[in-house]
């Protein structure tokens, strides 16, 4: 018997955020352990690319039939993982030196102290809601072809990536003074850490 489609499309979407949920917890395992104290913010950015990796190919991977995910080529895989889908409009892709230097989008000075709690407890947001997805998704409670719900979480835990960036360094105190027109900028500033990032429209 030949599953339906929308079985083989929810096939890839759990497949594809548990990659993503696996790259967060790498993530936050190594911001606990102090790999980031160091390094600091490249070693960073580097590993919340992986996430974003992840997160984009799983959205547009959602719709492809056994025979194109059989086919589907390294340029391919490169250019979904590079197209950020502007989920619900809000989004803004910017780029670093830019973000670095405007305080409409900087809170904390990038050499002031590394605060792992902080962007850990942003991330650990992130965790939970791709976590919900993916238990949704396998009990039957999200349908995959269901473009609004599935919109509203891929946005969500975009928003929490890239609120974990902006203020990782910020102490607690900071983090929890934030204004909330101040966070919601900081939620949907998307930094450019691949200068082949482009930002695209949600489909209809």
């Amino acid at each position: 018997m030949t599953d339906s489609p929308s079985d083989f499309n929810r096939a890839i979407l759990i497949n594809g955020l548990d990659g993503c949920l696996d790259a967060v917890n790498y993530v936050i395992q190594n911001a606990l352990e102090g790999q980031f104290d160091e390094s600091g913010d490249y070693a960073f950015l580097i590993e919340l690319t992986f996430v974003f990796d992840h997160l984009f190919h799983t959205w547009h991977r959602r719709e492809m039939s056994p025979k194109e995910r059989l086919n589907e080529s390294q340029e391919d895989f490169e250019e979904m993982t590079r197209t950020i889908v502007n989920w619900g409009g809000v989004f803004r892709l910017v780029e670093i030196k830019d973000i670095n230097r405007s305080p409409l989008f900087s809170i904390c000075r990038t050499d002031d102290p590394w605060y792992a709690e902080t962007s850990v407890a942003v991330l650990r947001r992130a965790e939970g809601i791709l976590q919900n997805m993916i238990s949704s998704l396998e009990n039957g409670r999200t349908k995959a072809l269901d473009l609004s719900g599935l919109k509203q979480d891929f946005a969500s835990v975009l928003r929490n990536i890239c609120l974990a960036w902006h203020v990782r360094h910020c102490s607690p105190e900071e983090f929890t003074g934030l204004l909330r027109t101040k966070r919601e900028t900081l939620e949907t500033t998307i930094p450019k850490w691949d200068y082949r990032y482009r930002l695209v429209d949600a489909e209809d």
